[in-house]
């Protein structure tokens, strides 16, 4: 756990820290991370884009049965821009040949962006649920969730 001194944040991570019944496991085990993210001192790092997406996730209903109101999910951007480190979005010069490289297509694209963002802010590390979106990419390591 100590390698892992910058990490990224992916949309999925701050829904289940913030939604602890939309998957308790899950809720718990973001809990868990957050305490060694904590305890190594690992700097956490997002981009407006996971900020966007959190808002549009967690004020859905078609997500959830209570979605946050406008005032709660402000209240929770203002939280996390309090604590983690906002990372500028990729330029296209970096996102393009990704996007080539990769032969990306339809929504994919919001993935290969936080890549590119990520390369960009010479960022390694990606914490997400959603592994499988992120290993065909190279330059980045998806951590484990055994780790903690």
């Amino acid at each position: 756990m100590t390698k892992f001194k910058h990490v990224f944040l992916d949309t999925n991570v701050l829904i289940y820290h913030t939604f602890e019944n939309f998957d308790s496991a899950k809720h718990a085990q973001v809990k868990r991370a957050f305490l060694a993210f904590e305890k190594y001192d690992t700097e956490l790092f997002i981009s407006r884009q996971v900020l966007r997406e959190f808002y549009a996730i967690s004020t859905n209903s078609k997500f959830f049965d209570e979605p946050l109101t406008v005032s709660e999910a402000c209240s929770k951007l203002e939280e996390f821009t309090e604590v983690l480190t906002i990372v500028p979005e990729a330029e296209l010069d970096i996102l393009l040949p990704l996007l080539k490289k990769y032969q990306v297509k339809k929504q994919k694209i919001h993935d290969t962006n936080l890549v590119a963002t990520m390369l960009q802010a010479q960022l390694k590390n990606i914490y997400t649920f959603n592994v499988k979106d992120f290993k065909m990419f190279e330059g980045i390591y998806v951590l484990n969730f055994d780790d903690f």
